[in-house]
């Protein structure tokens, strides 16, 4: 569907959602780092979790991480990634107010495996499901006439990731 996008904003906005969404694209996957060096790969979630994490990092040599995805979208808008930093809009609200706490949850989920074993398989689900941005993706026409790399929306194995997560769940309650 067609979006809104603010008059105010006009032809900034698609560029500004890829630049607020920053931290969670950067950090795609970071919630399953300590996932897969905990000694759990040789249960049925880790499994699927450490297939996941390949998914998301890339397997070497073949393709890229998800990450370095958004790393050329954002480069192809201007955007230098380490550029992107917390910041509050003065004339108006952030367009992705939560991007920055989702993608440090995520890092931070990632590195206490043991202790949130659970709540990285909620996480990760939510993330699978909803990823990877609503918005960015309804403004993906927009950004093509930008020629932004779209590498990362193009390449999202999406029902893969999903597929993955889902099971990982069923394994874990079974357990």
């Amino acid at each position: 569907p067609a979006i809104d996008i603010p008059d105010e904003h006009g032809s900034s906005w698609p560029a500004r959602v890829a630049r607020e969404f920053a931290p969670m694209g950067l950090a795609d996957g970071a919630c399953l780092r300590g996932s897969v060096q905990a000694n759990t790969i040789e249960t049925e979630v880790g499994m699927r979790l450490l297939r996941e994490f390949m998914l998301r990092f890339g397997d070497p040599g073949s393709r890229e991480a998800y990450s370095q995805r958004y790393v050329a979208l954002l480069r192809s808008l201007g955007t230098p990634p380490d550029s992107v930093t917390r910041w509050d809009w003065d004339d108006s609200p952030a367009c992705t107010p939560l991007s920055y706490e989702h993608g440090l949850l995520g890092v931070c989920l990632g590195l206490f495996p043991a202790s949130f074993s659970l709540e990285t398989l909620g996480f990760n689900l939510w993330m699978t499901c909803i990823g990877p941005c609503p918005l960015l993706v309804r403004l993906e026409p927009e950004l093509r006439l930008r020629d932004a790399c779209l590498r990362y929306l193009d390449l999202q194995d999406r029902d893969a990731l999903t597929s993955l997560a889902r099971d990982a769940i069923v394994h874990a309650l079974g357990e």
